[in-house]
């Protein structure tokens, strides 16, 4: 039997802060809350009619047409992630006031074009 420690909690955190942190966002508490939430909202809301959809494919198709770094393309895989983990067995996810599907995917877009890569 494979006998593994629990990483230390800084261990846990520099894994945390390097893959699956929003802290490369310049952007508020609001905004950095608000994507996360407006993500899981527009996958859940394409989910009811296509059930294979990911927040990473959501998340590509937003920013198809942005000149990704290997940072930030490890920084969505991350978010995705997270994103997926938030909707485990939740129903109904926040629109934050954006009522409109097109303009979510502005928002969302909007919030992660302010990636910084250091």
């Amino acid at each position: 039997m494979l006998n593994l420690e629990i990483p230390s909690y800084e261990d846990r955190k520099k894994l945390y802060d390097r893959y699956f942190g929003v802290g490369y966002l310049n952007a508020t508490i609001d905004e950095r809350l608000a994507v996360i939430g407006l993500i899981c909202n527009v996958t859940h809301q394409l989910q009811m009619k296509k059930p294979d959809v990911t927040c990473y494919r959501v998340i590509m198709k937003i920013l198809e047409n942005f000149n990704m770094t290997d940072n930030m393309k490890i920084f969505i895989e991350g978010l995705s992630i997270m994103c997926e983990d938030v909707m485990l067995h939740a129903t109904s996810f926040p629109d934050f006031g954006i009522k409109n599907g097109k303009e979510r995917v502005s928002k969302i877009r909007e919030i992660l074009e302010t990636f910084i890569p250091f």
